[in-house]
């Protein structure tokens, strides 16, 4: 019988071949035994302890009872202004205080228009401007009040359209940073509400308001004084406004 040599070496390589591929590559259930080999125990991470959530059970409605009437202020003097360029008839202001708030009173007599005559929207924001930290320069106001730069706390907000008055609750902003703008909100203040109030009156050609600020709130109770501004804007610093001072003022605060 011819031995067929070429046949011999064939089946001897396949044959190689398949042990070699048994051995590179195990068969599915070589695999899937190794699969089902249970993993090692997994051990967590420590992790931080999460500080325990505070809830805020101020009464933001107390301040709400501490509006004054305008006849509040009939006994006491009215500030006397020192830059008046933008006084357009806000010619009486008046600032007081006991141991729990700040009151302010602001009257503008819109007769004494001139350029503005047609500006009915200029009295729509308050803007309380304060000094909490005693810094007198370098701080915000803007142009507004460019004769004091030492204001860090802005409350503003609206308390009017075309000269009809509405209920004022500002919102806190840090000004700190200088500049010709509103600063920016402060976030731990961000969902408060009341930290002023304010309401008004507008009869005969003269605008009226009085706004009380909450020193608890904003912890303003152990200052002896304080600087404030006072600002009405149409809704921007680039917008017409009427600014009783802009050099703002100095309140000794009744602690009482």
């Amino acid at each position: 019988m011819k031995f067929n040599t070429s046949y011999g070496f064939g089946r001897l390589i396949t044959v190689s071949l398949a042990v070699m591929t048994l051995a590179v590559f195990p068969g599915c259930d070589k695999s899937k035994t190794e699969i089902e080999q249970p993993l090692p125990p997994i051990t967590p991470l420590p992790q931080p302890e999460l500080p325990e959530e505070v809830e805020d059970t101020y009464d933001e409605s107390k301040i709400l009872s501490n509006v004054k009437e305008f006849s509040f202020f009939d006994n006491l003097d009215a500030l006397p202004h020192q830059e008046v360029k933008f006084e357009r008839g806000a010619k009486i202001t008046k600032l007081t205080s006991d141991a729990d708030y700040i009151y302010g009173y602001v009257e503008v007599n819109t007769a004494d228009r001139d350029k503005w005559t047609d500006r009915t929207n200029i009295l729509n924001n308050l803007g309380v401007w304060l000094d909490t930290d005693d810094k007198r320069e370098g701080q915000g106001g803007g142009w507004f009040l460019c004769n004091y730069k030492g204001f860090n706390i802005l409350l503003r907000g609206k308390c009017a359209t075309a000269y009809e008055p509405s209920v004022w609750n500002p919102q806190a902003s840090d000004v700190s940073a200088g500049g010709d703008n509103f600063g920016n909100t402060i976030t731990s203040m961000e969902e408060w509400s009341n930290i002023g109030t304010g309401r008004g009156e507008f009869a005969n050609g003269i605008f009226k308001y009085t706004f009380t600020i909450d020193r608890t709130r904003l912890k303003l109770r152990e200052m002896e004084e304080i600087g404030i501004g006072i600002t009405f804007d149409e809704g921007g610093m680039n917008d017409y406004a009427i600014i009783p001072d802009r050099a703002g003022f100095r309140l000794k605060l009744n602690n009482q």
